[in-house]
Parts: C-alpha cells; structure tokens; sequence
C-alpha cells in the first residue's frame, strides 16, 4: 500500500511539472501614435529554451526588429508569419508598427495565445493628448470607455496608459481589448466661433501694424530650417518632439518604420544641416533636436 502511494506522489508531481508553463511571463505593448501603432512584445522564460516559436504578424507590418537576450538578430517572416528559433535563450522579443489595430480613432485589438503563460501583460497607450470619449472616474475603472475593465491605469503627464494582468493562460485563449479613443477635437460650434474671434483680432491689428512704421522682419534660424524639411525629416523630427527632444536610434527606427540605411541617411543629412546632434550612449545612438 504504502508504495501505491508512493508511486502516485511521484506521478503527481512529474505531472504537475510536465503540465507548468515554460513561459513565465508574456508582455505585449501597444503605444498608439497618430494613425498608427508601435508594439512591443517581450516573452520570458522560465529556464533556457530550444524551442521555434511561432507569432502572427499585421498584414502591413513594418519596421520588424527581433532580439535574443537583447541582442538583434535578422529574422525574415513568411506568410506573416514569425519564426523565431530561441537557441538556448531565456527572453525572446520583436517590435514592429502597424495601422491594423486602428479603427477611425479607436484602438481594437485581438491576440491569441499560442503557448502557455504564467502572466500575460497587456499595455495600451493613448497618442499624446488623447482621452478616452467616456473617462475613467476616480477610483473606479469600470467607468471608462475601454473594455475589458484595465487591471491599472497611470499617466506619464502626456499620455493615458492602462494595464492588463492575465494569469495561468492558456495556449489558445484570447485577449481582446477596445478603447474609444477622443483625439480632443472641438465641437464645430465651438471652432466657429474661434474662427470668428481669430478673424477679428487678426484683422484688429493688421490695422494697427498698417499704422505702425514697417520693421526688420527677423526669423529665427530653427523656424526657417523646420519650413523646409522634407516629409521623411518632419517625420523623424515629429517623433522626437514626441519624445521630448530625444530618443535612441532604434526607437526612431520602429516608430518611423524606416529601413536602418534609410534612417541613418536621413539622420546624417539633419545632422549636417544643425538639426539634431547624435551622442554615442554604450552600444547605443541618442539622437537630439538640435537648439
């Protein structure tokens, strides 16, 4: 009898290790910007890992980056598909940008687990300035417009950003999230009237400055420089200023979704007009909107 019992512990606990998930945790970030969306996805294992693992992609992915233990390494999709072999590595991540989760102004996202996961964290941010069309009361975070109901929801002092925390999911289970997202537009009453009083205190002095001896007209250098930045520059500057002045090289990459050519080309050509400056940080490029 007792070695019955003993024979069942020990398949108890084979079976209880057998049925754990390899995957301790599961992070997928979406930063929305503009009409478009940079996602992040970061995926930590328990132990080191030989497995080939397998992640669905947008249709019109972009700007693809995958690291192994942090480190890049070229992986070509196909059909849309990821394959990534993990070699013996304990954190496998890849970002890309895509406009596939975009709806008008809203953020709709489906995602399918295809392993098992010990947590999965979701994370939404909302483009700078944006709310939610219904907000989050204080204290209650069922009151918004965002479904599920988020886990947590922070601001950085420029954007709305909410939480999601999964446990015990399985390979096959789904994560849906909407948000109805208001960019802040103003009621067109309201933009009427603004219209109206802009007119008027433009035309209030126009007059004035018609009265007024004509002078020097000076512009400063960095307004004149901005006048005449072509699309891919405005881009590139656009995302810095989103970044408050700077960012990594890397990061400008996923959000623009440039090629690495392209944006060094494109760097060194700002670089070389006194737009930005590059500060060489470790193994990384800073990249700074130039004063």
């Amino acid at each position: 009898m007792k070695k019955i019992v003993l024979i069942l512990a020990v398949f108890v606990i084979f079976a209880s290790i057998a049925s754990a998930a390899e995957i301790k945790t599961y992070s997928a970030s979406f930063t929305m910007s503009g009409n478009s969306v940079v996602v992040q996805n970061d995926v930590i294992f328990y132990n080191k890992t030989t497995k080939a693992l397998e992640f669905s992609l947008p249709q019109d992915y972009s700007g693809l980056s995958v690291y192994l233990d942090s480190k890049p390494v070229e992986v070509m999709p196909a059909d849309n598909v990821l394959k990534i072999d993990a070699k013996q590595n304990t954190r496998v991540s890849f970002n890309y940008v895509t406009s596939e989760f975009i709806d008008k102004t809203n953020f709709l996202m489906n995602m399918k687990l295809n392993y098992d996961a010990d947590n999965v964290l979701v994370t939404l941010t909302l483009s700078e300035g944006a709310t939610l069309k219904k907000p989050i009361k204080q204290g209650d975070l069922t009151s918004g417009s965002i479904y599920p109901m988020p886990t947590d929801a922070k601001t950085d002092g420029r954007s709305l950003i909410f939480y999601w925390l999964e446990t015990d999911v399985k390979k096959g289970d789904e994560i849906s999230i909407f948000a109805q997202v208001d960019e802040g537009k103003m009621p067109w009453i309201w933009i009427s009237v603004l219209a109206i009083v802009i007119a008027a205190f433009v035309s209030v002095i126009a007059y004035i400055w018609m009265k007024k001896p004509k002078k020097e007209v000076v512009v400063e250098k960095q307004d004149l420089v901005e006048k005449h930045l072509k699309e891919d520059e405005e881009q590139i500057l656009n995302v810095l200023k989103l970044k408050g002045g700077s960012c990594e090289q890397g990061t400008l990459r996923i959000a623009t979704g440039f090629a690495k050519a392209t944006l060094s080309r494109l760097l060194t050509e700002l670089e070389e007009r006194n737009v930005i400056y590059k500060e060489k940080r470790g193994k990384k490029n800073l990249i700074f909107i130039k004063k």
